[in-house]
């Protein structure tokens, strides 16, 4: 959700049309924003390449250093920010920490 909201992209819906999972939401891929600018596009097809060269047996530490990886966690953190208002993010913020490590 994060990501999604940092970049202005549509949340994902599951697959099966049925109401009560969805809510009533369905979002057309072919209705989607585009992100704000092209290096916001850029960033995620180049994360999209990195997972693709990890797939294909490149080295995990080049791709832990790229410069990609640091825009899109710099634009996490910043999303992150703007939610410091909200009791219930930072609950989740905590908990996700605490998980991560």
């Amino acid at each position: 959700m994060l990501v999604a909201n940092a970049y202005n992209l549509p949340l994902p819906t599951c697959a099966d049309d049925s109401e009560e999972q969805t809510n009533g939401v369905h979002i057309d891929p072919d209705d989607s924003q585009t992100p704000h600018e092209d290096t916001n596009l850029n960033d995620l097809e180049g994360a999209a390449k990195l997972l693709d060269e990890i797939l294909d047996g490149e080295s995990v530490d080049d791709a832990l250093l790229s410069e990609i990886l640091g825009r899109i966690s710099e634009k996490i953190k910043q999303e992150r920010e703007t939610l410091t208002n909200s009791r219930t993010a930072q609950l989740w913020f905590q908990y996700m920490d605490m998980v991560q490590t």
